[in-house]
């Protein structure tokens, strides 16, 4: 069977498509060592598979078609992305790990766009044959606010992976990660409560005493200013570095080296950044809310930060965490859905 992996997606959400879609096809090869794989990706996302085809985002969907039947000529696609399918009449299996940018639009996007990628998105899980979510809720959403039939919906885990060796690919700001720093998932916006996590690390750094900076990643241009501002007035600018998107390769390395990753909000709606994170064998810090429970993390309750500096300096002290899951057992639900 020839397999085709969709990963085209934007910047910032490409390097998570791209990395939980290499986590699911080195397990999906090592269970069907026969299968073939290409990727179909957008010309500026960077990747290191050969056997990929970049195409243009304006390509017109007749153009994708042909690349789909005739180039790659899939007996399945295998979509990781949230663009419409290269060609419907291909079974395609359409991971989706959350609707959060539906459910809660950008305050910079007018009423037509949003109607519009909400048409665009219906679309999609119409033509997909079959959807997998990684928890009942998102599942739930789905039924409830896109009607989608429960029969296409599977609830699967998300496939976890320990790396190996950490990644040391040139980064900037180096002299800044020189000693140790935790590294705060900012992508969500203001949902993530930059300041209540600086007000806790700031009682951290100058009551406890501690020493690890913090590293805060994400799209924050909508309110970096005042971020910043709140930054100064906490005598942290030695201790907190701002360093907003981050290419793939440079992200990884900062993931590697760090002492343990922050991700605490009122919702998750971010899919696969926890894998990311967890596969580096990283102490996972996350928001106390059931959709994340499978986790194995030390869990914070988003109106209760105020435990955050004791939670912070325990781990300066004693960081440790390991990843355990049977994901034998996901990979053969994987090979009945896909054979169907």
């Amino acid at each position: 069977m020839h397999l085709l992996i969709d990963i085209r997606s934007p910047h910032p959400s490409d390097f998570s498509a791209y990395f939980y879609a290499k986590i699911w096809v080195k397990f999906w090869t090592s269970f069907h060592p026969h299968d073939t794989i290409s990727w179909l990706l957008y010309e500026d996302q960077d990747i290191s598979e050969t056997n990929s085809f970049p195409i243009t985002r304006d390509s017109s969907w007749f153009q994708k078609k042909k690349l789909a039947s005739h180039s790659y000529g899939p007996d399945r696609i295998i979509s990781f992305s949230r663009e419409k399918t290269v060609d419907p009449s291909i079974k395609t299996i359409l991971h989706i790990s959350d609707i959060t940018e539906f459910l809660y639009p950008r305050s910079i996007e007018n009423w037509f766009t949003r109607k519009k990628r909400e048409k665009e998105y219906k679309y999609i899980l119409k033509k997909a044959h079959k959807i997998i979510v990684p928890h009942l809720d998102i599942g739930r959403e789905l039924v409830e606010v896109f009607q989608v039939s429960e029969e296409k919906i599977y609830v699967i885990p998300y496939l976890k992976e320990k790396q190996e060796s950490k990644n040391d690919s040139p980064i900037r700001h180096a002299s800044f990660f020189a000693g140790e720093y935790f590294f705060v998932e900012g992508t969500s916006g203001e949902e993530w409560n930059p300041l209540g996590i600086l007000t806790q690390y700031s009682q951290y750094v100058h009551e406890l005493h501690g020493d690890k900076k913090l590293f805060i990643s994400g799209n924050l241009w909508e309110n970096l200013w005042h971020i910043a501002s709140y930054i100064r007035s906490l005598d942290l600018i030695d201790m907190v570095k701002i360093g907003g998107l981050l290419p793939m390769k440079e992200k990884e390395t900062l993931l590697s080296h760090a002492s343990a990753w922050i991700s605490i909000g009122s919702y998750y709606g971010w899919g696969t950044t926890i894998v990311e994170a967890e596969s580096f064998g990283i102490p996972l810090l996350l928001s106390d809310i059931p959709v994340l429970r499978e986790y194995t993390g030390i869990f914070i309750h988003p109106n209760h930060l105020e435990e955050l500096p004791g939670i912070l300096l325990d781990i300066e002290k004693h960081s440790n965490a390991k990843i355990t899951k049977d994901n034998t057992a996901i990979m053969e639900v994987y090979t009945t859905l896909i054979a169907e």
